[in-house]
């Protein structure tokens, strides 16, 4: 028995609202053209949006129903799912690499400003790694993955709920 397949309007609109977030959106000012205080807010914005698309594929698709799609009459739709997963992941990791020019850190001390910054090349390690059990379709790697950056997030939004805020990506 096949599956439901995510429509294509679905498909394109989750396409659209990726690129909408990206660096070169033509969406208003950019992190560079603004202050520290409004530069966290647009790098906010992005990074809750790319969040919020990762969230809604896991709980709509991804890992679970790739692993359940048969082969034989799946693997183009497989593909296509790991592929867009990996492009989701690669925008976490590129998200997450902002975070520290976007985030105003230079209001922590040292020792909080060495944990906030662990924890942001933490989930650019974990991006990275869910982009790559992607790319070699596993998916028992990529839920092992995802359980570590929610880890992460609600790690690093607990220890820094006045610089990160409430998590608002629902997952």
């Amino acid at each position: 028995m096949r599956l439901p397949l995510v429509s294509a309007a679905t498909c394109g609109g989750v396409v659209l609202l990726v690129l909408s977030c990206g660096p070169e959106s033509p969406r208003g000012p950019q992190a560079a053209d603004v202050s520290p205080p409004a530069r966290h807010a647009i790098h906010s914005e992005q990074l809750r949006t790319v969040m919020r698309q990762v969230g809604s594929e896991v709980r709509e698709s991804w890992p679970q129903e790739i692993a359940q799609l048969k082969q034989e009459e799946a693997a183009r739709d497989r593909r296509e799912r790991f592929e867009h997963a990996a492009y989701l992941a690669n925008r976490l990791a590129e998200a997450a690499h902002v975070i520290p020019q976007a985030a105003p850190v230079a209001q922590l001390g040292d020792d909080d400003r060495r944990v906030f910054m662990d924890l942001v090349r933490q989930l650019q390690s974990e991006s990275e790694l869910l982009r790559s059990h992607a790319a070699i379709h596993d998916e028992q790697g990529m839920r092992r993955t995802l359980d570590r950056i929610r880890a992460t997030c609600t790690n690093c939004h607990q220890q820094f709920r006045e610089l990160a805020g409430p998590l608002r990506f629902g997952w």
